[in-house]
């Protein structure tokens, strides 16, 4: 049986929008996932923010309303995850998006 190879990573969550926005603009992210729907700015705003200031970090949103979905296609989204198919999906969006 072969094994998969698995990809070692540091996953930080942020407790705002801006907080995420600062330590991407250090260079230092390589995958944000996002939601539609946060306090201080929503999901699409932040990916709107990240491709004007010429941000090519790989961005996934996630939400349940079919409404997120446009709006993070129009904002840049490289991939819309639905929250009903979490499970199934995130994995290999992540994978579709990340070089291993």
């Amino acid at each position: 049986m072969a094994k998969e190879a698995v990809p070692l990573a540091e996953v930080t969550s942020y407790a705002s929008a801006l907080q995420a926005l600062q330590e991407i603009s250090t260079g230092g992210v390589d995958l944000l996932i996002t939601n539609c729907h946060m306090p201080d700015m929503d999901g699409p705003t932040l990916i709107k923010t990240l491709r004007q200031e010429r941000h090519n970090v790989p961005i996934i949103m996630i939400s349940g309303s079919d409404e997120a979905r446009q709006l993070a296609e129009d904002a840049g989204v490289d991939c819309f995850v639905a929250k009903h198919a979490i499970h199934s999906a995130l994995t290999e969006a992540i994978r579709s998006l990340i070089e291993m």
